[in-house]
């Protein structure tokens, strides 16, 4: 299962750490974080790791098609941008022969979801388009109105209202969400509410991307100067000329993370690596990223940035024991635009 397709992270904490390093370690989830950090000039070798293979079969067609395309025939491939289903299907035909025998089979099987544009299918996006229609007509249009920086217009006591029902596991549970990170044990489900206030109360809703693809579906009628690293053109233009001319190795890894430190294959490449870890405590306790810095022994600097959503946030015990292998952490949740996320920087000393 494809659980997440579209932009569902602010990268920017891990594009501002990431420079310096020549090599990345990323998890992929979507693919968007990691088409991000390919920004980063300095990038020469990329590990993209994940136990999900359907995400590594999705993160192989955007980069080919990143590769092949022209930015905006990219957009538009992807669902970015419009595009007939007919039209997808074309340029899928053409970009097929160079995909990998595997890949190739993949996607043959699923042809319905690349007419659709592959940043609408995953599991977090279909699960927004049954949300979307009950918000926006409880909502009404004065709420969206805020997009276009109207922040008077809105229903305060309707907001309120969403506010408390969203607050809820119970509430994703019955629109078919499935994902752990929203429905597991612990869940706090009043951080992506409070998060949008506090976007309101900031007046900054129409700058994030999450508000869009939450009450629009789409980034299409965003400001491009808002648009994340991974869906604005002229920085997919940079990233798409290093991929054309080689400059950057990646290797797929279809395994967790922590196997992967863990294991022999990882050994000759233990220095100057930049470690992207993605919400990975949405699906393990805060002792794994311990067990994560404890496999990664380099003779040269490191960094991790670790991400928590909705629970097992890294707390003052975490930060002891992180502190004693000789890591200094940071919290940068500040620099992530959805107010949603936790996000701490590990760096070797």
């Amino acid at each position: 299962m494809i659980w997440y397709s579209h932009v569902n992270e602010d990268s920017s904490p891990e594009i501002a750490f990431s420079k310096g390093y020549y090599s990345v370690i990323s998890v992929i989830g979507s693919g968007e974080r990691l088409i991000a950090l390919l920004s980063n000039t300095h990038l020469k070798q990329v590990f993209a790791v994940d136990t999900n293979s359907d995400a590594i079969e999705l993160l192989k067609l955007k980069l080919l098609a990143l590769t092949e395309l022209d930015v905006e025939g990219y957009l538009r491939f992807t669902g970015a941008s419009e595009m007939s289903a007919n039209e997808r299907m074309m340029y899928f035909m053409k970009l097929q022969n160079k995909l990998e025998a595997s890949t190739r089979n993949y996607w043959n099987k699923n042809h319905r979801i690349i007419k659709k544009g592959i940043l609408n299918i995953g599991q977090y996006e279909k699960f927004l388009s049954k949300a979307r229609p009950l918000l926006n007509v409880f909502l009404g249009v004065s709420f969206l109105k805020m997009f276009n920086q109207d922040y008077n217009s809105y229903s305060k006591f309707r907001w309120k209202i969403v506010k408390n029902i969203f607050s809820k596991k119970t509430s994703y549970l019955l629109l078919g969400n499935k994902d752990p990170a929203f429905i597991g044990k612990g869940v706090d489900a009043s951080i992506i509410t409070k998060g949008f206030q506090e976007l309101i109360d900031k007046k900054e809703i129409h700058k994030s991307f999450m508000a869009y693809l939450v009450f629009f579906g789409s980034l299409k009628k965003m400001d491009v100067e808002f648009l994340p690293t991974s869906q604005n053109p002229e920085t997919l233009k940079k990233i798409q000329d290093r991929l054309r001319k080689k400059k950057i190795e990646i290797q797929f890894i279809n395994n967790d993370v922590l196997n992967f430190l863990e294991s022999n294959a990882f050994k000759s490449y233990n220095s100057n690596v930049f470690l992207s870890m993605s919400d990975i405590l949405s699906f393990h306790k805060t002792d794994y990223v311990i067990k994560c810095i404890k496999a990664l022994k380099v003779s040269d600097k490191c960094a991790f940035v670790f991400r928590s959503y909705l629970r097992n946030h890294i707390d003052t015990n975490i930060i002891k024991k992180i502190k004693a292998l000789g890591y200094k952490v940071k919290d940068v949740s500040n620099m992530e635009s959805t107010k949603m996320y936790k996000v701490h920087l590990v760096e070797k000393l």
